[in-house]
């Protein structure tokens, strides 16, 4: 009685190890950017008023700068009013990114820019 056991043991150790194993799939964003450390980055903050909510005009104000041309990243904080990119001066330049806030509202007023050390 014991053999049939064992059989069925054995039968049930090799199918285990021979059955395929999952793909890992590894995502990718079609927006991500590759971003590389360079000292020719410009890092400013600015305050922005006219912003009702965090979830709708932060993260969207967030989002749509972050897709700019020649921005590498973009951070607005809601409670502080102001939001901190870092840019490719060579690319863009602190109007377009004015330019490009301002246009996603009539509400939201840009203020002057001050240049932050990363």
């Amino acid at each position: 009685m014991k053999r049939p056991i064992y059989y069925l043991l054995v039968l049930l150790f090799i199918s285990c190890n021979t059955a395929p194993k999952p793909e890992k799939k590894s995502v990718t964003h079609a927006e991500e950017k590759k971003v590389e450390l360079s000292a020719e980055l410009s890092h400013i903050s600015f305050p922005i008023e006219g912003m009702t909510c965090e979830v709708g005009c932060a993260a969207r104000i967030e989002k749509k700068v972050a897709a700019a041309k020649g921005v590498m990243s973009s951070k607005v904080d809601f409670e502080g009013k102001t939001a901190y990119v870092s840019f490719d001066p060579s690319e863009t330049s602190f109007d377009a990114i004015r330019t490009t806030v301002e246009g996603l509202g009539t509400d939201y007023k840009v203020g002057e820019a001050a240049t932050d050390t990363p």
